[in-house]
């Protein structure tokens, strides 16, 4: 009987992973940002502060990730009897996630904003610097994905005149934001599928709407085996099988137009594809 439901089980795996194969995993992730805590005084709240508006800001036009409404996650931080910045935990992650609607939490602390001057034997000037420290939970599971320390910076040479303090600032501030995006896509890569193919372009069914760029390339796979778990025989992932890489060269709203980097002859439809380099 044991046997039995373990191939059923498999069977089953088989189904939905074929059934995955149809469609596009593109669906936007919701992320709940309830705060950017600062002990800097003045300055480090205006900087914790650009912070979370430049992270709301690239998140959305990523086009990967929806962002929680400001006003719906101070209700549920009040439901929850959180603060604003509100600590969200491994223990009520998941709590959170439910009443917040969103599938990860990204919380941080600012570390260091500040500009310093420097001369050296090739040149002189000044240069910005910000530092954060930022967490991303999983709000499904309660799990820490990652916890990390983001830097961004802007140099200015002496020559090209200085640095005004809250512009140059806001710019290191920027390059922090843009580094939190690297981090989540390498957790979570812009995945959809293969719609064409001819001789000499492949068609993918993820557009502009889904925040793809002329000159990304894309990862494509094919689906292999499901991957059970021995002991509960449930399905932890599916084989990958790489079979080449493409570079986005047109980009319309619901598909892109690529060239082939490799893999020209192997590639078909139905294939899958994720974001790789730029």
């Amino acid at each position: 009987m044991k046997k039995v439901l373990v191939i059923f089980t498999a069977l089953l795996c088989m189904l939905f992973t074929g059934m995955l194969g149809n469609t596009s995993y593109a669906a936007k992730k919701i992320i709940a940002l309830p705060g950017i805590h600062s002990n800097m005084g003045y300055d480090g709240d205006r900087a914790a502060k650009d912070f979370e508006s430049q992270l709301i800001g690239v998140l959305i036009s990523s086009g990967q990730y929806d962002v929680v409404e400001r006003d719906r996650l101070d209700e549920v931080l009040s439901e929850m009897g959180l603060s604003a910045t509100g600590l969200i935990s491994e223990d009520n992650a998941i709590q959170f996630g439910e009443l917040s609607g969103a599938d990860y939490t990204l919380t941080g602390s600012l570390l260091d904003a500040r500009i310093v001057p420097f001369d050296n034997i090739i040149y002189s000037g000044k240069k910005a610097v910000a530092k954060f420290d930022i967490r991303l939970v999983d709000n499904r599971t309660g799990k820490i994905i990652f916890a990390e320390i983001v830097e961004g910076s802007k140099t200015v040479a002496k020559e090209l005149g200085g640095l005004d303090g809250t512009a140059s600032i806001s710019e290191a501030v920027n390059d922090a934001a843009k580094e939190v995006i690297k981090l989540l896509n390498e957790k979570n890569p812009l995945t959809g599928n293969v719609a064409h193919v001819t001789d000499s372009q492949v068609y993918l069914d993820l557009g502009s709407d889904n925040g793809v760029r002329v000159g990304e390339k894309f990862i494509v796979y094919r689906e292999g085996q499901p991957i059970m778990n021995p002991v509960t025989h449930e399905l932890m992932a599916v084989e990958e099988n790489n079979v080449g890489m493409v570079k986005i060269m047109e980009v319309k709203s619901n598909y892109s137009i690529c060239t082939y980097s490799n893999g020209k002859g192997q590639i078909k439809v139905g294939d899958k594809a994720k974001r790789g380099h730029k």
